[in-house]
């Protein structure tokens, strides 16, 4: 219920599970469940400090639909990188909703 409320959505992903895949998977299915997965969602891939191998590859993008193209900020909490990138585009989106008003 409160996924529908929202504006936008942020999904964090544990980059280093070995089931991000199916992970994914089940949370986009229960956004389409709830008629959510067309919000506008930003992808926080977590923890790349311990998969850098996922900045090399475009494993995102099998995700991504015409509908639905998320945001991605590649970040590591540990090493406080891609939080400027983060905040960034929440900025930018609190700004273009507030022109929307």
């Amino acid at each position: 219920e409160i996924s529908t409320a929202s504006d936008l959505l942020i999904h964090v992903i544990d980059s280093s599970s070995l089931q991000k895949d199916e992970e994914i998977k089940a949370v986009q299915e229960v956004l389409k469940e709830i008629h959510a997965d067309l919000l506008p969602q930003i992808w926080v891939l977590n923890k790349v400090d311990l998969c850098p191998e996922i900045l090399k590859n475009s494993f995102v993008n099998q995700y991504v639909t015409k509908e639905n193209k998320p945001k991605v900020v590649y970040l590591s909490a540990k090493n406080r990188t891609g939080l400027g990138k983060l905040r960034q585009i929440l900025a930018q989106y609190a700004i273009q909703k507030r022109q929307h008003f």
